[in-house]
């Protein structure tokens, strides 16, 4: 539970959509039979239905199943590969690019996603989240390139990547459309929102100088909470001010002596 917190607490984005996802798989658990939400067999239930991409749907004006269509899953498997690449993949990008961004990042790759099911492959239903997440790792590619770091940490993502593209290339019922086109619109868009980012940082003011308290001289504090050009001045002091005591015990001395 502490982990889940903690997720949600530095991944709030990431966070919100796997609960999103989750909610709506529930929903279709309760409308669909088990070879649908075990195994992604099977009629869709309504809420699939009137959610997923469906490209004479889509242009008779049902524009929102280019959104919706990401929420929904067909299958045990689906939708848990696609939670488990959202807290990997989403939280490197959440990371990098601050939840706003990783937002309309995510949105902007799982609409250009599902454009691309729709116009690619129009006779077929299309839904998941595997768009909007090819998206962020792209994004992430995109801006381990942008910032100077290079590839060397974001091999995994790359990783992930060509694997997730072959594969839809073996299974064909799987819509590599969607991979693909989410992809390049996650990384296209993800190239002004670094720059944004890396001209902020960039142009943030310098912090102001720590100030020191009045009456105090640079240097290393003592065990006294006196610094060493501090204890210094006062051993002076100290010395002056014994010197002229002694000065006036002497004369003190003479003047009763009769010297």
């Amino acid at each position: 539970m502490g982990d889940v917190l903690s997720l949600a607490r530095r991944r709030p984005f990431t966070s919100a959509v796997i609960l999103l996802i989750v909610a709506v798989y529930v929903v279709e658990i309760a409308q669909s039979r088990p070879a649908f939400w075990l195994e992604g067999k099977g009629d869709l239930p309504d809420i699939a239905a009137l959610g997923v991409v469906w490209t004479p749907a889509i242009g008779d004006g049902e524009w929102w199943r280019l959104i919706t269509a990401s929420s929904l899953h067909a299958g045990l498997l689906h939708i848990a590969l696609n939670c488990y690449a959202l807290v990997v993949i989403g939280g490197a990008a959440e990371a990098r690019f601050r939840w706003w961004r990783t937002a309309v990042i995510f949105l902007v790759a799982a609409v250009g996603g599902n454009i691309a099911a729709a116009a690619i492959q129009p006779g077929a239903a299309s839904l998941g989240a595997s768009g909007g997440v090819m998206g962020l790792a792209g994004a992430v590619v995109v801006g381990a390139v942008w910032s100077g770091e290079g590839l060397a940490r974001s091999q995994w993502v790359i990783g992930a990547i060509i694997a997730t593209v072959a594969f839809g290339f073996i299974n064909p019922g799987i819509s590599n459309a969607a991979h693909i086109g989410g992809l390049i619109a996650g990384g296209a868009v993800s190239l002004p929102l670094g720059l944004t980012a890396r001209l902020r940082r960039t142009q943030r003011p310098a912090p102001a100088p720590k100030t020191q308290a009045r009456g105090t001289a640079p240097g290393r504090a003592t065990a006294t909470g006196m610094n060493p050009r501090q204890v210094e001045f006062q051993r002076r002091i100290d010395a002056a001010m014994a010197k002229a005591r002694a000065e006036r015990e002497e004369d003190a001395r003479r003047a009763s002596s009769g010297e």
